[in-house]
């Protein structure tokens, strides 16, 4: 009897775990999809584009996507001697119960124009 109870106890802190951690991951996915279209898109070839144009073009898919957990502030352009590159990193801490919470990091970088 205590180890079907142990074992339930342990599927249930699973699910929960899952339950709290699956949103967070599927944001940073939907935010990591738009952030490398928009770096691969033939506007980010053009070296007219400003970086303003490029956080309003991200704005636009977030928007779209409701991604939550990153603003397009967040996003840093910098030269590199291979080129522009964008880039962000972010932690996202989510409540599991009581006082334990989840801290998950998140680190991107894309070059500017790279798509073919």
């Amino acid at each position: 009897m205590y180890s079907t109870l142990f074992t339930l106890v342990m599927v249930g802190v699973a699910v929960l775990v899952g339950l709290k951690v699956f949103p967070v991951y599927m944001d940073e996915f939907k935010a990591r999809s738009a952030f490398n279209a928009v770096a691969e898109s033939p506007e980010a070839r053009q070296n007219s584009t400003t970086v303003t144009e490029m956080r309003k073009m991200l704005q636009r898919r977030w928007d779209i996507d409701d991604i939550k957990n990153l603003q397009v502030s967040d996003i840093k352009f910098v030269k590199t001697q291979e080129g522009k590159v964008m880039r962000y990193g972010y932690e996202v801490r989510t409540d599991l119960f009581a006082n334990w919470a989840l801290v998950i990091s998140f680190e991107n970088e894309a070059p500017i124009g790279a798509g073919s």
